[in-house]
């Protein structure tokens, strides 16, 4: 018996592979398996005058003397297919013989693969049993060839400078298959854990750890000569040393991260909560209860005890401030005495939510302003809060301030002479060190 080629296909003929035992054609020795690639089986027989034909057009057959070789097509299908060689001696005596070629073996380590977002290539080990492979991209940063001498697909992915992952798909055809591999490439990665590391500007030095989530390399520099910054690529963080304050004076200054395409950074802020008291805060308000603050007083004073503006000329007013240090909050309230208007009014603020609704003459309803610090659109370091609160007992919310006219120093219903002029959604800003020009 001979044994078809292929490693792992092997098939051989047995007495059941025959039918008509009586005839005088007989079969002595036979393949009845061809391997899918394509290829031959030689069947040999008794009788005379022998003659063979195949009952499919991809099964030829010639013969010699008494050996038929039966020769296929490749199969362009993972399926095996069969049919039959009938034999035929002179004397009309047949026999027929079943060939089996079993289907073409096209197999990949998997259908889906991930790529990094730079530099990025992938070889892709493919299991084949025929020649005639091809394969190409169908996506246009995605280059694809096939390696003869490794039998490897190489893939190499062009840089993905987005921050959104990408799809792309390769096909990979042999004959009447073809399979389709599935390339998920992850998008540009580069996240800091804060955009502000707070110091205090009169301790010792301090050190501060910031989470960074990156895929490709980083560089890092610093605009300030008092604090210092480097990479730790075994936590991946950045270690920010600050030296201390001899200056007396708030500071700002940045640590740059670039990684690829993308620069992030991360500002080193030194102040203490004094730094918060200043007579050059702007207090912004808007005119309407459904309008933006963009009106704004200059020199506007902030105490640990007062809050101190001149909304009219030469008629500076003080607002008694209550601070709640922890949290860095400053409240006025309700009833609070402001000073005079001309020589006659007393002027005394009340609380407004939108137009309509006020405080009346309740006192001690608050509103309170969180004074952050903060970096605005220029880089520089800036202290800002806007007033919120309640009023009648949280029923409404507190928006705007009404400066009361009285006619004399009593805060009561029946000393009211009208609003004087009405402002909302009162914020307070500072700058407190600008960025660093280099």
């Amino acid at each position: 018996m001979v044994l078809a080629a292929i490693g792992f296909f092997i098939a051989a003929c047995s007495s059941d592979d025959y039918t008509d035992k009586s005839s005088s054609v007989k079969v002595t020795e036979a393949e009845t398996t061809i391997i899918g690639t394509g290829g031959s089986a030689t069947i040999e027989v008794t009788g005379s005058g022998i003659t063979a034909t195949s009952n499919a057009d991809w099964l030829t057959v010639t013969v010699d003397g008494n050996t038929i070789t039966a020769t296929a097509e490749p199969n362009p299908s993972r399926e095996s297919r069969s049919t039959y060689v009938t034999i035929t001696a002179s004397n009309g005596d047949k026999q027929i013989v079943s060939i089996v070629q079993n289907g073409v073996l096209l197999v990949l380590d998997s259908y889906t693969f991930e790529m990094g977002d730079y530099n990025a290539t992938l070889d892709i080990d493919i299991k084949k049993n025929s020649e005639g492979v091809t394969v190409e991209s169908q996506t246009s940063w995605l280059t694809a060839v096939l390696n003869p001498e490794t039998n490897k697909i190489e893939l190499v992915a062009e840089n993905n400078d987005d921050t959104e992952p990408r799809e792309g798909t390769v096909t990979v055809t042999m004959g009447d298959i073809q399979d389709v591999i599935t390339i998920k490439q992850i998008g540009f990665l580069l996240n800091v854990g804060t955009d502000l590391v707070k110091a205090t500007k009169d301790g010792t030095a301090e050190s501060f750890k910031v989470d960074i989530e990156h895929s490709r390399d980083l560089t890092i520099t610093t605009q300030g000569d008092w604090f210092t910054a480097e990479f730790n690529s075994a936590t991946d963080q950045v270690e920010i040393n600050v030296s201390q304050n001899s200056t007396n004076a708030p500071r700002v200054g940045y640590v740059t991260v670039t990684s690829g395409p993308v620069t992030k950074q991360i500002a080193v802020a030194q102040y203490t909560f004094d730094d918060l008291y200043g007579d050059d805060y702007r207090m912004y308000y808007a005119t309407a209860a459904t309008g933006n603050p963009t009106t704004y007083l200059s020199n506007v004073s902030l105490s640990e005890d007062q809050l101190g503006f001149t909304l009219y000329r030469n008629m500076p007013w003080t607002l008694p401030v209550t601070w709640d240090m922890e949290n860095s909050t400053v409240s006025v309230s309700s009833g609070s005495y402001m000073g005079m208007y001309s020589t006659s009014y007393y002027v005394y603020l009340i609380f407004m939510s939108g137009s309509s609704t006020w405080s009346s003459f309740n006192i001690g309803e608050v509103m309170s302003a969180p004074i952050e610090v903060a970096i605005d659109a220029n880089g520089n370091l800036i202290a800002q809060g806007t007033f919120s609160g309640t009023i009648w007992d949280g029923a409404y919310v507190a928006d705007g301030w009404s400066f009361q006219a009285l006619s004399v120093q009593e805060f009561d219903s029946a000393n009211n002479l009208g609003s004087l002029k009405r402002i909302y959604k009162v914020t307070l800003r500072r700058t407190l060190a600008t960025a660093p020009s280099n």
